[in-house]
């Protein structure tokens, strides 16, 4: 549903890099599609979880909204399993459940937010899947995309405009348009969870009819014809998840997390060989693109110190499960300082200032917020100064080192 960027801010000595996404440019237009990515956003940037990828800023720009989030160094579940799917295997038992507590934990975490005054929000992802589920290399995984499906898919478009989802992991009652629950993550997740076992697609189909067809009608398949490691309780616990209506699902995603971890426990009990840690495994598996990663992402933010300007392009749903090649980008010089880079396309200094004060005053990017990233041809006329949805009061969000403006 969007495109992200990773991109790098430098402020003094401090470096992190977050991942910039950006609807794609069809839904950019649209004022009523913007307004719900804003308002969702800003709803999900309240939830904070070891199990979810946080949401540290959002805004608006010339290239229409964005959101900045947490950097995962990792890749996908959808990656772990096409890798297995690739050599024939299955992701060992333990890792697969592992992913799905954490996965579970981050669910319930959503499902349960509350606004600062503790009214119960009843957030809804409505788009779990494997591309949205990132498993770092410290063996974490979690749940990214919050509040941007739920907020796109407010719309009741069909496949030729805006969907709630992606086909193959929407439950039954939102393919019958009764609308979309925390059951209906917790049925996604059955597929989920279903395909990083399998290593194969469950809902697949030539036509989208056909698959959807198939979740309405076609029984829950059976975990043991494909695995003959796969503990009853496990099978069992499938079959509920992936349940036709919503009622015969679990109560919540924190159940299915403790079942699952009780489930882990029973099945690692004297193990011979020891269970696969899960950091263990993807640096077994992806240790060599993990290292082609590191070089590139640490030469791209060398650049940042001697080019103009630079950001990481990212062509997938998951910052760190893409290649990535420097391309233009723009901080700003901030109060006469870049917070991305050390070079300012707003007067063309080079160096942590502008030339002057004179200067600096009309740099066009210097009240722009710190997570710019379009390019503005220098002469550009200045544009509004871009205020902070997160914080509707500033005019950027305050990072360290930096001073907090107010109307």
């Amino acid at each position: 549903m969007g495109s992200v960027n990773l991109v790098v801010r430098r402020e003094g000595s401090f470096t992190r890099l977050y991942a910039l996404k950006r609807p794609h440019a069809h839904l950019r237009d649209d004022p009523e599609v913007v307004a719900m990515f804003m308002d969702e956003a800003r709803v999900a940037g309240l939830l904070r979880h070891p199990n979810v990828v946080s949401v540290v800023d959002i805004g608006e720009d010339a290239e229409g909204p964005f959101l900045v989030m947490d950097y995962v160094d990792g890749v996908s579940a959808g990656r772990i399993a096409s890798n297995a799917a690739t050599k024939n295997e299955k992701v060992p038992l333990e890792v697969c459940l592992r992913i799905g507590i954490q996965v579970a934990e981050g669910l319930y975490a959503a499902h349960r937010l509350t606004s600062p005054s503790g009214l119960l929000l009843g957030l809804v992802h409505r788009d779990v899947s494997p591309h949205n589920i990132l498993v770092g290399y410290d063996g974490i995984a979690r749940v990214s995309d919050f509040g941007v499906a739920k907020a796109i898919g407010a719309q009741n478009k069909t496949s030729t405009g805006i969907l709630k989802g992606k086909l193959g992991y929407m439950a039954p009652e939102q393919l019958q348009f009764l609308g979309a629950s925390p059951h209906s993550d917790l049925f996604a997740f059955g597929v989920v969870l279903f395909e990083l076992l399998t290593s194969e697609r469950l809902y697949t189909g030539g036509e989208g009819d056909q698959t959807a067809r198939r979740i309405l009608q076609e029984p829950p398949p059976d975990l043991a014809d494909y695995r003959d490691d796969a503990p009853p309780e496990l099978v069992e616990l499938l079959f509920q998840l992936l349940a036709k209506l919503p009622e015969h699902r679990p109560a919540d995603a924190r159940i299915v997390a403790r079942e699952l971890e009780n489930i882990l426990a029973d099945f690692v009990t004297g193990m011979d060989p020891p269970a696969v840690e899960t950091s263990a495994y993807l640096e077994a598996e992806f240790g060599e693109h993990r290292a082609h990663r590191s070089e590139e992402v640490a030469a791209a933010v060398e650049a940042t110190l001697v080019a103009p300007m630079v950001e990481f392009d990212v062509d997938m749903a998951v910052a760190a499960d893409a290649r990535s090649e420097p391309r233009a980008a723009d901080g700003g010089c901030g109060s006469g300082r870049s917070p991305f880079r050390s070079w300012c396309s707003g007067c063309g200094s080079v160096g942590t200032r502008c030339r002057g004060s004179e200067v600096a005053n009309r740099c066009p990017i210097r009240q722009r917020p710190p997570w710019r990233t379009a390019q503005l041809e220098r002469g550009n006329v200045r544009p509004a100064p871009q205020r902070s949805r997160m914080w509707p009061g500033r005019t950027e969000r305050p990072m360290r080192g930096q001073t907090v403006r107010r109307p």
